[in-house]
């Protein structure tokens, strides 16, 4: 640019950002996006799978303050019991432990995240008097 004394000047500095800028930012944007989405899918899977883990913990243990409940005289010794409740298999076999107390062996089996889980849990349970 020229000033009236035919000398040049500089230009004025530019505002705004420019077209690369622009795309460039949008690109970094896009990917971020992008890994944002693909994640969201991971994390939807392990959600669900993480809800079948807790329901079957929780049919577990209603399953043993069930049998703890229970008069220890009915509860039939030494045979497998098999429960099937939304989707989760449950194998309850109790036997004499001696000391007046039974030992409760419980075995989970359900499908998570296309893969059979299995989950086992032991208790003792006194046997009250009257009980």
């Amino acid at each position: 640019m020229r000033n009236n004394s035919g000398l040049r000047t500089a230009l004025p500095p530019r505002r705004g950002v420019t077209l690369v800028e622009l795309i460039v930012a949008m690109t970094i944007l896009t990917v971020g996006l992008l890994g944002f989405v693909a994640s969201s899918g991971y994390l939807t899977r392990g959600l669900s799978g993480a809800n079948s883990d807790t329901v079957a913990g929780v049919i577990g243990q209603s399953g043993l303050e069930e049998l703890a409940g229970t008069a220890c005289l009915t509860v039939p010794l030494n045979s497998t019991q098999q429960t099937v409740t939304r989707g989760i298999t449950r194998r309850s076999r109790v036997t004499d432990n001696g000391n007046n107390t039974r030992l409760v062996l419980d075995s989970l089996t359900w499908n998570a995240r296309g893969r059979a889980r299995v989950a086992t849990f032991q208790s003792i349970i006194p046997c009250r008097p009257g009980a």
